[in-house]
């Protein structure tokens, strides 16, 4: 079983919160087993950070990436596109389905939802 983005921030989290080894074990565990799941392991993996950046490639599903269109058009008639820019900050631009699309417009639920966005009031396109 792989953890979700989310399922890794908590275990980091639950591994930060306690002052002892023992104690931040104990949270990784009752954590792990409230997902009804026994990869202890992995996520103890995940929890030091000694170990985390390669457990991580290895135990923690990659969020897809998409592009986001806005639902409805600007004053211009042409939808809103997001795309990320030099200070990866989350920003929107006016923009054609057809423009051509570039790698900063590959963006996760994740970093537009940090940005204030809502993903309710976007269309998306999956990207590899």
């Amino acid at each position: 079983m792989k953890f979700t983005e989310e399922q890794y921030e908590k275990i980091i989290d639950s591994w930060n919160t306690s002052l002892t080894y023992d104690k931040a074990t104990k949270f990784v565990i009752d954590y792990v087993n409230s997902l009804n799941s026994s990869n202890y392991e992995a996520a103890l993996a995940l929890a030091n950070s000694l170990t985390r950046e390669r457990a991580r490639e290895q135990y923690v599903e990659k969020e897809k990436r998409y592009v986001w269109y806005s639902k409805k058009n600007n004053v211009h008639g042409k939808p809103v596109r997001l795309f990320k820019d030099a200070g990866q900050a989350v920003r929107s631009f006016p923009a054609n389905r057809s423009d051509m699309v570039t790698q900063d417009e590959h963006l996760t639920e994740s970093e537009i939802r940090e940005w204030g966005y809502d993903p309710e009031r976007f269309d998306k396109e999956e990207v590899e």
